[in-house]
């Protein structure tokens, strides 16, 4: 039996997919694992264990679709494997959404890369976790923790102290 999403994404109905016909919708670079990963699945012994797989599948215009199946056995009282029993959820948008996170990722790594100037990220309590570089002379280890600190000029440190009570006050972080 095929979900009614696998009929909605693929066009097809369980008939058009039995005797291994369904690896002609399944995307011929992720064949090998949605195989390998379902024959290790398989090899255990029957429980309540849930299989899961993401991968593309040909939709009815010809298109890769992402999917993820899920898939866990159905018992009888008596322990033995009755069935299978699965679920087809695309997930193209999410993938879609992530290849463009990546990409703005990248290109802000790039821009800040460039820039002439550190960007540091600091935590709530002020520590240091990540510095792009450092117009200071000094390594990240120097920096890391509070050390950044030291590279704040004397004179500037109050009004630094006073600015991040406020954005840390104001609930900000």
């Amino acid at each position: 039996k095929l979900t009614s999403v696998t009929k909605t994404i693929t066009g097809r109905v369980a008939t058009e997919l039995a005797d291994g016909r369904w690896h002609e919708i399944v995307h011929p670079d992720d064949l090998p694992g949605v195989l390998s990963g379902w024959q290790l699945f398989t090899a255990r012994k029957p429980s309540t264990m849930l299989w899961e797989h993401e991968h593309r599948l040909k939709d009815k215009n010809g298109e890769w679709r992402h999917v993820v199946w899920r898939v866990a056995p159905v018992l009888g009282q008596d322990g033995t494997l009755c069935e299978w029993i699965g679920t087809t959820t695309d997930i193209t948008l999410r993938k879609l959404a992530e290849q463009a996170l990546r990409a703005s990722e990248r290109r802000y790594r790039s821009l800040v890369t460039a820039a002439n100037q550190a960007v540091w990220i600091v935590d709530a309590s002020g520590k240091l976790s990540s510095i792009t570089r450092s117009i200071t002379g000094k390594s990240e280890a120097e920096l890391n923790g509070q050390g950044w600190l030291t590279t704040v000029h004397p004179d500037d440190l109050p009004g630094l102290a006073a600015s991040w009570q406020a954005f840390t006050g104001a609930g900000t972080i």
